[in-house]
């Protein structure tokens, strides 16, 4: 499923693909710096959108443990694989189009 990810009530959206249960996705999520709280969903077809309210530095939840989006979806990696080597059996011998590419020296 697709969810829609508000940042703020018009803040950045972000769509990505999630492929467990609503449910599943944390509560409690950091994004650019500031950590964010589920507040509201609602139901679009299939997909669902999710809007987030900023935690505020004196709520207990400030301090609670939480993922990164960034780190969650790669989010703003650039280094990803473009050809498709981590599918084979071969996963480090990426092609030289791919930023992951390095010479055989290097490897």
């Amino acid at each position: 499923m697709k969810l829609i990810l508000n940042f703020g009530h018009n803040g950045i959206k972000k769509e990505v693909d999630w492929y467990r249960q609503l449910m599943d996705f944390p509560k409690s999520i950091r994004f650019q710096g500031a950590k964010w709280e589920w507040a509201i969903y609602h139901n679009i077809g299939r997909d669902y959108e999710l809007t987030f309210s900023q935690i505020a530095t004196y709520d207990p939840n400030f301090y609670a443990d939480m993922p990164s989006f960034e780190d969650m979806f790669e989010w703003g990696v650039t280094d990803k694989c473009c050809c498709g080597a981590i599918y084979s059996s071969f996963s480090w011998d990426h092609l030289r189009y791919c930023p992951k590419w390095k010479p055989w020296d290097k490897l």
